[in-house]
């Protein structure tokens, strides 16, 4: 859900999920979310969130 949403206290929330359950590439990080959330709500803009995490150069 913090990735549906993308607020900038979610991304805060989001980086430190990553760092608990140890994620390394956006692919497994849209793995997971796509387990618990319908298909239809995965949009670009939710591919996009994760990828923040993910960037060089932003803290991950």
């Amino acid at each position: 859900m913090k990735a549906l949403a993308g607020r900038p206290e979610d991304l805060r929330d989001l980086e430190a999920l990553r760092d608990v359950i140890a994620l390394t590439s956006v692919d497994r990080a849209l793995e997971i979310v796509a387990r618990y959330v319908p298909a239809r709500l995965l949009t670009p803009r939710v591919q996009y969130v994760l990828e923040g995490l993910f960037d060089e150069g932003e803290g991950g």
